[in-house]
């Protein structure tokens, strides 16, 4: 069994290096940029995060399964890496999922001493786009810089995509932003509140 175990593991980090390649450079996939600036966050830290579709009722779960679009910071071999000046932009290629809205709902970051299990996901406020293939959006780090608006993001990220993938791809693709929005989120009881795995959470 602990041989077979072992298999089973070997295989897993065998293969998840190969993932970045999938689909890259198929405009009916969707794609997440993460714009970091680099003068002003540690890029040497992976950030892993998970965005789960809006409901009817402006509501989303913390955790979402196979439903949601997760970006594996984890590794960069599963990413493409362009550095812009201070700005670094990780570009991941995803399968679809279902089109619609979708809200950043939770996330880790790893320091190079290990394992952080700082909440990333909505307190108060959360980043929503519309998602569906053919999408490209960005979202940028720290997360505060939302306040300083997105069109100029939103241009940096273009011209990185284009130097990594050329224009005529670029053409084809939609870009969008992650932007904020309010929220609030309901716990079963206090101590879950310190989880990543939150209960639900509404758009105001």
């Amino acid at each position: 069994m602990l041989k077979f175990l072992s298999l089973i593991s070997l295989s897993l980090f065998s293969i998840s290096p190969a993932y970045a390649g999938i689909f890259t450079g198929d405009p009916e996939r969707t794609v997440i940029i993460v714009e970091t600036d680099t003068s002003r966050f540690d890029h040497n830290k992976a950030v892993q995060m998970t965005f789960c579709p809006v409901g009817k009722k402006n509501t989303f779960k913390g955790s979402c399964g196979y439903k949601a679009y997760s970006y594996p910071g984890w590794s960069k071999e599963v990413y493409d890496v362009v550095d812009v000046g201070v700005y670094e932009y990780d570009i991941q290629w995803m399968k679809p999922q279902a089109k619609g809205l979708y809200a950043f709902s939770k996330g880790t970051i790893t320091a190079q001493g290990g394992w952080s299990n700082k909440l990333y996901g909505p307190n108060e406020v959360t980043q929503i786009a519309n998602l569906e293939g053919g999408t490209v959006a960005v979202i940028t780090l720290p997360l505060t810089d939302w306040k300083n608006g997105y069109s100029a993001s939103l241009k940096r990220a273009k011209a990185a995509f284009k130097k990594q993938y050329g224009a005529e791809l670029t053409k084809k693709m939609k870009f969008v932003s992650f932007k904020a929005a309010p929220v609030k989120c309901t716990f079963k009881n206090a101590f879950v509140q310190f989880q990543i795995n939150h209960n639900k959470c509404t758009l105001k």
